[in-house]
């Protein structure tokens, strides 16, 4: 069985270094969104179940925001 999580973060590009956002790794977003005082962003964590099927979509807060996500697998 597998723990997948889905960290996403829809931002708004003016306030932060997007590119640089994009390098992060999964631990590595969270923890920067976690300690952000800037919050010009949404952000979310899910965790799917891998018995049961699921369906969801991602989309960006407002249409000037840029959305980002991370997928992290952990085999359990």
């Amino acid at each position: 069985m597998a723990r997948i999580r889905i960290f996403h973060a829809s931002l708004n590009p003016a306030f932060y270094d997007t590119k640089q956002l994009a390098a992060l790794t999964f631990d590595e977003a969270v923890e920067f969104f976690e300690k952000d005082e800037t919050r010009a962003c949404n952000t979310g964590m899910i965790t799917v179940n891998d018995g049961v099927k699921h369906e969801m979509t991602f989309h960006a807060a407002d249409d000037s925001d840029t959305m980002l996500n991370w997928v992290k697998v952990d085999c359990v």
